[in-house]
């Protein structure tokens, strides 16, 4: 499937947590958005990044953009 399909595949809480994992690699300001984070997971968008934070080991979930998904934030920053 092309980054134009997926694009407009997406709903807008999809797509507005798309834009928030490319910029910070984190939606926690967006509260319970784990049907939407599985969504994207589902259509190979992000993948889930843990990181280990030291000396208390804290562990830390995290997200970052999959090749696809770097691609369909172009296309819809091409669409407007």
């Amino acid at each position: 499937m092309q980054s134009q399909d997926v694009a407009q595949l997406l709903n807008h809480s999809e797509l507005r947590s798309l834009q928030a994992i490319s910029r910070c690699g984190d939606i926690s300001p967006y509260v319970n958005y784990d049907d939407v984070l599985h969504r994207l997971i589902e259509l190979r968008l992000i993948e889930e990044v843990s990181e280990m934070w030291m000396p208390l080991e804290m562990k830390h979930d995290c997200y970052k953009l999959t090749p696809l998904g770097h691609d369909v934030i172009s296309e819809c920053e091409k669409m407007g």
